[in-house]
Parts: C-alpha cells; structure tokens; sequence
C-alpha cells in the first residue's frame, strides 16, 4: 500500500509537471504569435508609410512639372508676342516709307495743278 501512495504521488508530480511544463509552453507559444503578429504590423505600418511618401513625391513631381510646363507655355506665349510686335515694328517703317511718296506726289500735283491754274 506505501508503494501504491508513493507511485500515485510520483503520478501526480508528473502530472504537475506536465501541466506546468504545457502551460509555460503555451505561455511561451502565445508570446511568440503576439511578437510575430507585432512585428507584421509594424511593417505593414512602415510599408503604409513608405507607400505614402511615394505618392507624395510622385504628385510633388507631377505639380512641378505641370508648373514647368505652364512657365515654358507663358514664356513661349511671351516670346511670341515679342515676335509680332518685332514684326509689326518691322513694318511700321515700311507701311510708312510706302506712304511718304504719296505725300510726295500729292505735293507735286497740288503744285503742278496749282501752276496750271496760275498759267490759265
């Protein structure tokens, strides 16, 4: 009967220890799936943050180069109008010499006709 106590009471420590070698498994287990499931989201977390970074460069570059493109069209719009008054200016003088001869001749009719009628 002493041996039969001493074995169910050896049983019984195994089975303790068992149990408590079980649990700190699974105590140890449940640590490991919280630090993996952490670990996960913080690079979700980082990638979320990089993604966003990304985006906000591109739409910086696509502002910038939508600006670019607007000072290049002004300029151009600049340098067109320039162009036309240069060529307006361009031709004010000849417009202007094309019509001196005709003041001239003007002149010289208004003279000849006013002899003719001083010969009359």
């Amino acid at each position: 009967q002493a041996w039969q106590q001493q074995q169910q009471m050896m049983w019984a420590a195994q089975y303790r220890h068992a149990q408590q070698c079980l649990h700190s498994f699974g105590q140890h287990l449940q640590l490991q799936v919280e630090t993996q499931l952490a670990e996960q989201r913080r690079q979700h977390q980082v990638q979320i943050h990089q993604m966003r970074k990304e985006m906000q460069l591109q739409v910086q570059q696509q502002v910038m180069m939508q600006s670019q493109v607007q000072q290049q069209q002004h300029l151009r719009e600049k340098q067109l109008q320039e162009q036309q008054q240069q060529q307006q200016q361009r031709h004010l003088p000849i417009q202007l010499v094309q019509a001196a001869p005709d003041h001239a001749l003007l002149q010289q009719r208004q003279q000849q006709q006013q002899q003719q009628h001083i010969q009359a």
